[in-house]
């Protein structure tokens, strides 16, 4: 019995301590479409006018949008809100060339942002800062096919976010 618990304690697995991580998220947002677009959510692949510019200021608020809850099993356990208050202003420009190339920038920024640390044995969350400058988005877009009264239009566009917001 004793060189069997001896082996058995030999060869179980060695406590380690763990270190608990913390973690910085970046909630999916509202990204508008570029000024001038018939849409305001979506891009449309019409290019709005022939050396024209637009310009837009948008805000966007979100009650609740991330909650820390741990799930065991049919049992659901809230631990906190992480964010429970945002309200974000977007600051966009587009400028369209030849009714078919849209270029296009939005900076938001975050003006209401407001939430709790939460942490439990393994992760740490940071509340959100109270005012912070969010991501650069640029875009581009080219009108392949259709005018802007038809009902079928085809384009191809892309963005790129550039990391000039606060972590």
């Amino acid at each position: 019995g004793a060189i069997a618990g001896s082996l058995a304690a030999l060869g179980a697995p060695s406590a380690i301590a763990q270190e608990v991580q913390t973690r910085a998220v970046d909630l999916p947002k509202f990204n508008p479409a570029p000024p001038g677009d018939r849409f305001f959510g979506v891009p449309s692949p019409y290019a709005a006018g022939n050396l024209t510019f637009h310009s837009a200021v948008t805000l966007d608020y979100a009650r609740g949008p991330l909650t820390f809850v741990r799930r065991d099993g049919d049992d659901t356990t809230e631990l906190g809100t992480i964010v429970s208050d945002q309200l974000f202003l977007h600051l966009a420009v587009n400028l369209s060339l030849w009714s078919r190339l849209a270029l296009s920038a939005d900076l938001p920024f975050a003006l209401v942002n407001r939430g709790e640390d939460v942490s439990d044995a393994e992760f740490a969350f940071r509340r959100p800062y109270a005012v912070a400058t969010g991501d650069l988005r640029l875009g581009a877009r080219v009108r392949l096919f259709g005018e802007y009264h038809q009902g079928f239009q085809l384009g191809v566009g892309g963005y790129f976010w550039f990391p000039t917001g606060a972590d």
